[in-house]
């Protein structure tokens, strides 16, 4: 997995360009947007809310769990 400052700054990125915002996010997860704001804060998040975080913002997986992972 990616140190956890990577992995905030990817959240991060992937949701600002997503058609979701962090409020947004957090309805599809049925969680609060505050919780979000802790991912993109500190990158800690489950591995298991990946692939849905993946799939709301159109990044594919590998782009939260491999270092050198290259999107178009």
């Amino acid at each position: 997995m990616l140190e956890k400052s990577v992995l905030a700054a990817r959240i991060a990125h992937a949701i600002a360009n997503s058609p979701y915002s962090q409020e947004g996010v957090a309805r599809e997860f049925g969680i609060t947007e505050q919780a979000v704001s802790g991912w993109v804060r500190t990158g800690k998040i489950g591995k298991g809310k990946l692939p849905k975080l993946a799939e709301l913002t159109g990044m594919p997986l590998e782009y939260f769990l491999v270092e050198n992972v290259s999107v178009s």
